[in-house]
């Protein structure tokens, strides 16, 4: 017999009830709870409960819990006792049980039944409870009339109805249930009319005959069974888009209402069987075999779902081609293979010279495709096509007329749309339609038969020639117009213009708007005729040139004016061609236009000029930058002269580190060893795990998300305004954090994707889940636990697991919090071999985990959002914060309230009990003894004539006032912020995870996981306990590892630590880690460490190939190569580089002009924590008033970055007015110590911050034994007499140097004491030796 804890509790209410519940081991856990709620429920009656109480609390249940794990799954189970659920996660018998209840619909009356209570007869009927069963079950009637002829839907849905009721059960117990139900038969009876409809085509029988395999199919029984008869001479086609509609309603089918009733869904899971087993199958082959045969009928092509016109204008050669297709901006595609071509007998013919000539030069082309790769374009210009050839040789005359280029080209078509024996072509073109214009046609050589990758590779090449068209064309119609220029001079526009129409468009003056005489001037040039040479001029004393020659205009001096505001490095080079500048020199094409004019006036001023050169206008100015995009058409008017272009700034640089080059060797030895792997063992997986930047979500309007979509643009209505709209500020405290993981694809080389790989081999898939970031924020063991889930989710099981992360935060490998969940995730999964990879600071971008955050940017897009909408008192508390701390302070204050209110509460049942006890006591009798009622219950005192006094008295005014305080304290013992902020935070988190799962990359769409439990995580701790049973959650410093010295010991033994990696494997010890499971050929690859990059003497600036690093590390057999960090740029030991100086120089001007007084402590404000080494760095001001001024800018600055401060970073830039108000050492690396101004001065009162000692290289604290102070260091002589900072014990046996404090005079006696120290204790240990 046990007592167990039992506490009844009412979501967002106080607890009404806690006890202790006899009971036995053997007892199932619904008869505990049962009896539970009994107590409960004659507890706050007074009664007893009766059964309908009963039942009403039972269906209120929400959750029955025992350390955060819910049993209520359990409760209709006669086997779950108490005894068999008991494990080390819910220790029953210990920890008790919590049953949570949903608030009652309405308040309990104040007299309870007086039905005496009885309770359930059964668990059986405790399940049935729960589930609704005790409910009454009806039947959909069928509602026809019999008597006449039925037609076949009212068959069918005689026929469905009654086997609904007969043989599956099924009925409905409420409306929801009733609806869904007469739905889905109306779908089953469409789909079976259209297989009574199709009999014979998709069951290959005669109607009503069934085949064999489907004789036990209920469904296709009753459609054999219908009356109705098709007509055999009538033949019905059958659509692939009729059966596919009809298979995705049958596999769309919704049963989701029938979930909670056990009987009803056991029903509803026949039917879904039934349809499942015999339906989807036959109509699934049924649309497979239709659309083999509608592949059938035509050529298979990569462009076959392209939109076809029938209007499009497409050379006559082509037309007949059954593999044209023309998309609907006017590109035509053929496929031409001459051994599909029927062969006509040859006819004997004299050809002309065009057929020799145009015959000749398509054998020509064929001949070059041979020779060429296959799907590599070839554009046909006028040479390839020979019209040059033609015009000097058939024709004799150099001069060719559009009519006869026309003519030539149509003729060279038609030759090239016969084809070359054994060679299959693809032809690419534009229809253009013009006369003298080039055709824009590209051909390509493919194989004959043609693999899986035709279509990829063809689509690559049709973009080739998309991006190749403009400038191919410009080619060709220059080289047609400049033969027609040759040797002319001077021409004045309009003759220019007369003679381009007639070779372009085959019309001199299309528009009439030429003059008469250039009209003629060119048809007598065409025709050879005498022309007119007073039509040729020298315009150059008219022109822009003025005369100088080509090369130069009238407005050189304006240019060069220009170039010194745009370019003033390079102002004196005026042909300098590859300066195109970003940066913005003038602010607009006016000011330029001033600021040049301002440049030639002061010259004009010192004399370098008589008069002020000419200034051309704006719309000049600006058609002389280089085009924006060169393939327009507008392009043609810039001139490019300036080598200047106008565009919006790109946030693109990034900050490098000194280790970004090492770092990027390791990665690549690692991918090189898992792609080795891969090949021979499918049982290495990699993935990445990241944090996208945070979400903001507004308080109380929307604001955008802050995702800048550029060409991406959104849907909208017209005729409205616009609701893409949002804040343009932001000011908020909710933010949502989408943490991120990516299963990578593993290709079979370094240079392939490593992304989620192309739809067919690929096999990347990316995982999402999104947390509130002020109350849920990612720490290791949650990223750790939400791997394990999505592996197992995924269902993988690998051995070799490789994870690659940014190093932030939540994942420096630095802290021992981030080693000991990953040596827990390793026990979890049993892993044979782990590998961690990180990267450098400021060196994310090169994580393949950043690969999808731009695929999220696409579903942040034109969004914007808010929290919904918290209970009054809960948005009162939160208006006036202004960062997710003060939140978070806001809601421990309420958690502290909460707590004094539920102890308030207990004190006032107390005393409320006793008061109802005693008024109910006193009756009629307190209320004449006028003088014993007490002072609390006294309501009046009346004076009478006779000079007595009456009282009046009521004896519940007590019970009132203490019932009224218990109800203000429940109020208060109810609330939980925390509890509010999440559930107004899921509206938001909901919307955005719907948008979210639309995404896809790959073959798969975006997986949103949810949070992990907590116990997930509390996993991860049980399995280091297993290895330290000294281990707790609390152990998460260096400080704290003399705690578990099993672990340290484990570490030591399994694993490898780098500054930008971690190795993790399993001893061949099966009582340490158990069994290896990687198979025994592919172990020694599986379990081989990489080691660290090592510089390459033959290749200045390169390391070592992993190859060659695996070779030395084999010849010289010390695995000290695996941590060797002697190339690894910041740990040498080198002087400061120029850059370091000059951060230095600039920390030395701000001391100066701030007059900090060389950083001293008392100008300290502050320190921000780098994410990196986790090192504390000083924030500094001027005066105290100046900090409590800035500490909200300074808090929000750091929540907008993610708390993601480096060493040597600037919370505010230069051109920040923030800069000079809060200002911090640039000069500092993750390398520097401590500055000495973070330690507390002597005198206290000489600032407000208050720090506690670290160590002044690594930045951990702890007790005396593990942080040496001052006097810990004197008393082991490790001063010299100087004034130390803290240093702990490791930083110590690693041989650094101890810090002392700038300033301070060295204390001779100590140094002196010090070194005798010394000497004795080195002659007492060569004492000991001899």
């Amino acid at each position: 017999m046990v007592y167990l804890d039992v506490k009844v509790v009412t979501r967002n209410a106080v607890a009404t009830y806690s006890a202790k519940v006899k009971c036995s081991v053997d007892d199932s856990i619904g008869a505990v709870v049962n009896k539970a709620l009994s107590n409960h429920l004659d507890a706050v009656s007074g009664q007893l409960t009766d059964e309908a109480a009963l039942t009403s609390a039972v269906r209120r249940i929400l959750s029955v819990k025992c350390n955060e794990s819910d049993l209520r799954q359990f409760l209709g189970d006669d086997e779950a006792t108490i005894g068999e659920l008991s494990s080390s996660s819910t220790p029953i018998q210990k920890a008790g049980l919590k049953i949570v209840l949903e608030p009652p619909a309405s308040a309990r009356p104040l007299t309870a039944p007086t039905t005496k209570k009885r309770q359930l007869s059964s668990m059986a009927d405790l399940a049935d409870v729960l589930q609704g069963g005790l409910k009454a079950i009806k039947f959909v009637g069928a509602n026809i009339d019999t008597s006449s002829e039925m037609n076949l839907q009212e068959q069918l849905h005689l026929g469905l109805v009654t086997h609904m009721e007969e043989t599956f059960n099924l009925g409905y117990s409420d409306a929801k249930q009733e609806k869904q139900l007469r739905t889905n038969i109306g779908h089953l009876n469409n789909s079976l009319c259209f297989v009574q409809k199709h009999w014979n085509s998709i069951l290959g029988r005669n109607f009503p005959e069934l085949p064999a395999e489907y004789k036990d199919s209920v469904l296709l029984d009753t459609v054999a069974l219908t009356s109705r008869e098709l007509k055999p001479s009538k033949k019905v086609n059958i659509s692939q888009e009729k059966v596919a509609h009809h298979l995705k309603t049958l596999q769309g089918l919704k049963w989701n209402h029938f979930s909670g009733h056990k009987s009803l869904r056991e029903s509803a899971s026949g039917v879904m069987s039934e349809v499942e087993t015999y339906l989807v199958p036959l109509l699934s082959q049924k649309r497979d075999e239709l659309k083999v045969d509608s592949n059938r009928k035509k050529r298979s092509g990569p462009f076959l779902n392209q939109t076809e016109t029938t209007r499009a204008r497409v050379t006559a050669a082509f037309r007949k081609k059954n593999s044209l297709v023309v998309n609907a901006e006017g590109e035509f595609t053929v496929q031409i293979d001459s051994s599909l071509f029927q062969k006509a007998k040859k006819k004997t013919r004299k050809l002309s010279p065009f057929a020799i000539s145009a015959r000749g030069s398509v054998e020509k082309v064929f001949r070059r495709l041979r020779r060429m790769d296959l799907y590599e374009p070839l554009f046909l210009s006028d040479e390839e096509m020979g019209i040059e050839h033609y015009s000097e040789i058939v024709m004799g005359d150099a001069f060719i007329s559009p009519v006869e280029r026309k003519k030539y080209r149509a003729l060279f078509r038609e030759e090239l749309a016969k084809g070359f024996e054994d060679m299959c072509i693809s032809v690419w073109g534009t229809s253009s339609g013009g006369h003298g214009q080039a055709d824009a046609i590209f051909l390509w050589r493919v194989p004959v038969i043609q693999d899986a990758t035709h279509g990829g590779k063809t689509a690559k090449a049709v973009q080739e020639c998309r991006d190749a068209v403009p400038k191919r064309v410009a080619n060709e119609t220059l080289k047609n117009f400049n033969h027609i220029m040759n040797g002319i001079a001077n021409v004045p526009t309009q003759l220019r213009d007369a003679i381009a129409n007639y070779i372009f468009n085959g019309d001199v003056d299309p528009g009439n708007e030429l003059g008469e005489e250039y009209v003629q001037f060119v048809l007598d040039l065409a025709s050879g005729q005498p022309i007119n040479p007073d039509l040729l001029v020298d315009g150059r004393s008219g022109n822009s040139r003025g005369g100088k020659g080509i090369g130069s205009t009238k407005f050189t001096e304006f240019w060069e004016a220009c170039r010194q505001v745009l370019l003033p490095n390079a102002a004196t080079e005026e042909r300098r061609q590859d300066d195109i500048l970003y940066a913005s020199g003038a602010t607009s094409i006016s000011d330029l236009k001033n600021q040049a004019t301002a440049i030639l006036q002061d010259r004009v001023n010192s004399g370098d000029f008589d008069v002020l050169p000419p200034i051309p206008d704006e719309s000049w100015i600006r058609l002389q930058f280089v085009p924006n995009v060169s393939t327009n058409a507008l392009a043609e008017k810039f001139t490019g002269l300036l080598d200047v272009k106008r565009c919006v700034q790109s946030r693109s640089l990034r900050k490098e580190h000194q280790d970004q080059h090492f770092v990027n060797a390791m990665t690549r030895y690692y991918l090189e060893w898992i792609i080795e792997l891969r090949k021979v063992y499918p049982g290495v997986e990699f993935f990445g795990q990241d944090d996208k930047a945070k979400i903001p979500v507004g308080d109380k309007v929307p604001i955008a998300t802050g995702v800048r979509p550029g060409k991406l643009k959104g849907f909208t209505t017209t005729g409205g305004k616009n609701p893409n709209s949002a804040m343009d500020h932001d000011f908020h405290n909710s933010n949502l954090i989408a943490s991120v993981e990516l299963r990578c694809n593993i290709p079979n080389e370094i240079s392939g994707s490593f992304y989620v790989g192309d739809e067919e081999t690929g096999f990347g898939q990316i995982f999402v889940t999104l947390k509130d970031a002020t109350f849920e924020p990612s720490n290791i063991f949650g990223h750790c636990a939400s791997l394990v889930a999505t592996i197992r989710k995924t269902g993988l099981n690998p051995t070799v697991l490789v994870l690659q992360t940014d190093g932030g935060p939540d994942h420096s490998l630095k802290r021992v919090a981030v080693q000991l969940a990953l040596i827990g995730m390793f026990k979890e999964l049993d892993l044979d071999h782990l590998v961690v990879l990180r990267g450098a600071p400021n060196g994310s971008a090169r994580n393949k985990i950043e690969r999808p955050m731009s695929l999220f940017n696409v579903g942040l897009a034109h969004a914007s959002m808010k929290r919904g909408q918290m209970p009054e008192w809960a948005e009162g508390r939160v208006a006036n914060c202004n960062s997710m701390q003060a939140v978070r302070d806001v809601a421990k204050q309420v958690d502290e309230e909460r707590e004094k209110a539920l102890k308030e509460v207990r004190k006032l049942e107390e005393k409320l009990t006793v008061a109802e006890a005693a008024s109910a006591s006193a009756g009629t009798e307190a209320q004449a003894a006028a003088t014993a009622v007490p002072a609390t219950n006294l309501v009046a005192a009346l004076s009478t004539a006779t000079g007595s006094v009456d009282v009046v008295a009521n004896p519940q005014l007590s019970t009132t006032v203490l019932k009224a305080r218990r109800d203000k304290a429940a109020e208060i013992a109810s609330r939980s912020l925390k509890e509010e902020w999440k559930l107004s935070m899921n509206k938001p988190k909901d919307a955005l995870a719907e948008r979210f799962r639309r995404l896809k990359a790959g073959k798969h769409n975006v997986t949103v996981n949810p949070i992990p439990p907590d116990s997930a995580s509390k996993e991860l701790h049980s399995r280091l306990m297993e290895i330290d049973s000294k281990y707790t959650s609390d152990v998460n410093k260096k400080s704290h590892l003399e705690q578990v010295p099993d672990l340290m010991s484990w570490m030591d033994d399994h694993c490898v630590f780098t500054p930008y990696s971690l190795s993790v494997q399993k001893c061949p010890d099966n009582d340490c880690c158990g069994e290896i499971r990687t198979p025994e050929e592919h172990r020694q690859l599986a379990m081989q460490r990489q080691p660290t990059p090592k510089l390459d003497n033959a290749r200045a600036g390169h390391f070592l190939s992993r190859d060659a690093a695996l070779k030395k590390l084999l010849d010289a057999n010390d695995d000290s190569a695996l941590t060797d960090l002697s190339d690894m740029p910041s740990h040498s030991q080198e002087k400061k580089d120029a850059k370091r100086k000059l951060h230095a120089n600039r920390d030395n001007l701000i001391n100066s002009e701030l007059k900090l007084r060389g950083w001293e402590a008392k100008k300290a404000r502050g320190f921000v924590v780098c994410f990196h080494c986790g090192k504390r760095r000083l924030l500094y001001t001027k005066t105290a008033a100046d900090w409590d001024g800035a500490k909200d800018a300074v808090q929000q600055k750091l929540e907008s970055i993610g708390h993601r401060y480096s060493c040597g970073d600037l919370l505010f830039g230069e051109d920040n007015p923030m800069s000079k108000v809060v200002v911090q050492k640039q000069s500092l690396t993750c390398e520097s110590t401590i500055e000495v101004g973070y330690y507390n001065p002597p005198n206290a009162a000489d600032r407000v911050l208050r720090t506690k000692d670290i160590c002044a290289h690594c930045g951990e604290t702890g007790p005396d034994d593990f942080l040496l102070r001052l006097p810990q260091l004197q008393a082991r002589n490790l001063t010299d007499g100087w004034s130390m900072l803290p240093t702990c014990i490791h930083c110590i046996a690693a041989g650094k140097k101890r810090a002392r404090k700038s300033g301070g005079k060295q204390n001779k006696v100590q140094a002196l004491k010090e070194k005798r120290a010394r000497v004795a204790a080195s002659t007492a240990a060569r004492a000991t030796e001899n």
